[in-house]
């Protein structure tokens, strides 16, 4: 989420628009405008991604596998 607010906050200087006039590629990776929304909607995304990737790693992982215990 920070990457996300960092590339966010950058569009307040103009460097990414410039870049995203020149460049599909940075368009696509800094966007064109600072939207303040946009900052809420990150963590909408980001975090339900993050506790589904917690919570499979931790099943296909379980505890005792990463200790080095055997269970009986």
């Amino acid at each position: 989420m920070a990457f996300c607010w960092l590339v966010e906050c950058s569009q307040l200087t103009g460097v990414p628009a410039y870049l995203s006039g020149r460049s599909l590629l940075g368009r696509l990776a800094l966007g064109v405008q600072f939207d303040p929304l946009d900052l809420l909607w990150y963590p909408v995304g980001v975090l339900p991604l993050a506790a589904a990737h917690w919570l499979l790693r931790r099943r296909a992982y379980p505890r005792s596998a990463v200790s080095g215990k055997v269970q009986a």
